[in-house]
């Protein structure tokens, strides 16, 4: 998972540019309760800094008619969404450009709410209320943030900062065909915070992600096999593996220790039984 750099100008600001390109009725319903979206805005900053936005409950200022009018703010392709990517993609390492932050498997070509627009319509165009998402996390994701508890349900990659320390592994087996399986877990072994580890454990299970890493490692494999080819002329399974741990911890300088292609090379190069699964290969051939 990856944490971004949120929009730092002023998102009230963006929004007032956004109603003075729009015309007609709509924009003259929008002007007249410009003071209280700039009510809720300063509720949201305030929440947002304290890292509380999940406790804010739906404003009570806007009748139906206004809220319809800002639900109607958004559209994925107008210019306030777009100025909002540009922004991120402008202000964050170019490894995480257009990679959803909720799974690191897909192209972010949706924009989230965090906050869900059908039930908070004052921020469905707030800067810091949208996040770069692909289709499948947005879809998994639905309009639940929180439980009946009042937790939240989902990493806030703009201010929830992920431990260095690794929380994501992998087991390897090897089934009666002998062909390698994967099964990621998580695991506190190197006592990261206990309140980040359960909302990380929270995050996982609503979007699947240990199911959907564990497909992805399946597909992927192959190439990693492949890839050992190279080494064949010289039979040197030990330069394999220390490639593999060398391209994983490169990998991780870049994308971090619980990325699931990195959790996944460092597993397979550190493992013996992987190590004589190879050699059984080799001597087949």
């Amino acid at each position: 998972m990856i944490n971004f750099k949120h929009y730092s100008e002023d998102a009230f600001t963006l929004y007032k540019d956004a109603v003075e390109r729009k015309t007609g009725h709509g924009k003259d319903g929008l002007k007249r309760i410009e003071e209280k979206v700039k009510s809720a805005y300063d509720s949201y900053d305030s929440a947002f800094g304290q890292k509380h936005v999940h406790t804010l409950l739906p404003s009570d200022l806007f009748s139906e008619e206004e809220k319809e009018l800002l639900e109607g703010m958004f559209d994925s392709d107008n210019k306030i969404v777009r100025t909002i990517r540009k922004w991120i993609d402008a202000n964050n390492n170019r490894t995480y450009l257009n990679r959803c932050p909720y799974c690191t498997l897909n192209a972010a070509n949706t924009t989230e709410h965090i906050l869900p627009k059908s039930f908070y319509e004052e921020f469905a165009v707030h800067a810091l209320n949208l996040i770069p998402c692909c289709s499948e996390c947005n879809s998994k994701k639905g309009d639940t943030f929180k439980d009946r508890s009042g937790n939240p349900l989902f990493l806030n990659f703009y201010y929830d900062i992920l431990p260095k320390k690794q929380y994501l592994f992998v087991d390897l087996s090897f089934d009666g065909k002998g062909v390698v399986n994967f099964n990621y877990r998580l695991d506190n072994i190197n006592h990261i915070d206990v309140r980040l580890f359960y909302l990380i454990c929270r995050h996982y299970e609503k979007l699947d992600l240990l199911k959907r890493f564990k497909t992805k490692a399946i597909s992927e494999y192959p190439e990693i096999e492949n890839s050992l080819r190279a080494f064949w002329p010289h039979g040197n399974i030990d330069a394999f593996m220390a490639n593999l741990k060398m391209k994983a911890l490169l990998d991780a300088k870049s994308y971090g220790y619980n990325y699931w292609k990195v959790v996944l090379y460092l597993a397979l190069a550190d493992s013996n039984d992987y190590k004589a699964y190879l050699d059984g290969i080799k001597k087949r051939r």
